[in-house]
């Protein structure tokens, strides 16, 4: 009989991508980000600490519908 990996659930669902959405919408918002201020995807990356695959994901192709 195989033995357990005994990892933890994950209780946070979302994908990473939205996660991205929702972090730079908030701060376009407060205007941490200002609304005519050219996003650059590698800044956005470093200052995220992700990758530059979530923010390609979620910024990379248009949107068909709306959040």
């Amino acid at each position: 009989m195989q033995e357990k990996y005994r990892l933890g659930k994950i209780s946070d669902v979302q994908l990473l991508k939205d996660k991205v959405y929702e972090v730079i919408k908030k701060s376009i918002i407060e205007l941490s980000l200002s609304p005519n201020e050219q996003l650059v995807e590698q800044r956005l990356a470093e200052e995220l600490g992700v990758s530059k695959s979530p923010i390609r994901e979620e910024y990379g192709c248009p949107k068909s519908s709306s959040r």
